[in-house]
């Protein structure tokens, strides 16, 4: 006789049930609509990200600019200088790698002012792949065409016209007949030559982004990606308009010129540099402004032609 008695179970196989047809499209629809909503936000914050490694890259450029003027008794760093020639019996030349260059590569301000930026060229060519630097020991061929290509194309361009100056900017006046020529700078007018002649220095732009828009020469593929320029063109110069702001974007007014154009790199806006050692990204419509460009501008439409 059974001490227990109750009722008899059996083991009964468990009811799966997998996911219908709708319900999995109801779920890939839910995913895809998630998706879409956060690339923006995502791309907003790599943008943001990007501006701000920019920034700080800016304020190291302003730190080794200030530090340069102030080692050279308060004398700013040369705009560009002329092809050849010398300025005030100082010829234009710059000792790379063991090896003196002149000409193209000692008139851009890189390798000038180099010495007083740790990870310079990384800062400058943040925009693309750094370019190789000259070695110790190589051939003056090899080392010409490496220091040559890492000067022309940095991100920053400088404000060669109204900061420093620049020959295409009638910064430089030449002194007497002789060749080589021999020039002066042109003190006293439209360029800052000296740190103390700077009126706003919290206005005043020295470096801004700055991208060559030149079409390829023919027969060359385009190249990747944006091409930077060592020096930002004002929005006008010697009594023309170079460069006109259309809300996000910049108009190039002289295409086929080889002009820094002031754009920015991944920002609506330009990454800018100022005197006093500040950096912020600046609108195209406030960069239009010739008042930031030239230290003596008194309007926003000054040239120094016309002053």
């Amino acid at each position: 006789m059974p001490i227990f008695q109750g009722k008899h179970l059996t083991a009964t196989a468990p009811n799966h049930r997998g996911f219908t047809l709708i319900e999995l499209l109801v779920v890939i629809s839910i995913i895809g609509l998630l998706i879409a909503l956060l690339l923006p936000v995502l791309g907003i914050a790599r943008d943001t990200a990007a501006q701000s490694a920019r920034l700080s890259d800016m304020r190291q450029m302003m730190i080794g600019y200030t530090a340069n003027y102030t080692d050279n008794k308060d004398r700013l760093i040369y705009g560009k200088l002329p092809f050849i020639g010398d300025v005030d019996g100082t010829p234009s030349t710059i000792r790379v790698a063991g090896h003196e260059f002149g000409s193209i590569i000692a008139q851009r301000y890189p390798w000038r002012i180099a010495p007083y930026i740790s990870g310079v060229w990384d800062i400058l060519h943040s925009h693309q792949q750094t370019p190789e630097a000259p070695k110790e020991g190589e051939p003056f061929a090899d080392a010409f065409d490496k220091a040559y290509n890492i000067s022309i194309e940095p991100g920053f361009g400088l404000n060669t016209i109204y900061v420093g100056g620049d020959l295409a900017g009638q910064g430089f006046v030449r002194v007497g007949t002789n060749f080589p020529p021999s020039y002066t700078p042109n003190r006293g007018q439209h360029v800052v030559f000296q740190a103390s002649e700077v009126l706003r220095p919290s206005e005043l732009l020295v470096f801004t982004d700055s991208k060559s828009d030149l079409p390829p020469p023919p027969g060359t593929e385009p190249r990747a990606g944006d091409v930077g320029n060592y020096f930002s063109t004002p929005p006008r110069l010697r009594g023309e308009q170079q460069w006109r702001a259309n809300g996000s974007e910049m108009e190039n007014l002289k295409p086929g010129t080889n002009i820094g154009l002031p754009e920015g790199y991944v920002a609506d806006g330009t990454t800018t540099g100022f005197f006093d050692g500040s950096a912020r990204t600046v609108s195209y419509e406030e960069l239009s402004d010739m008042r930031l460009w030239a230290n003596k501008a008194d309007s926003a439409d000054y040239d120094y032609t016309t002053q």
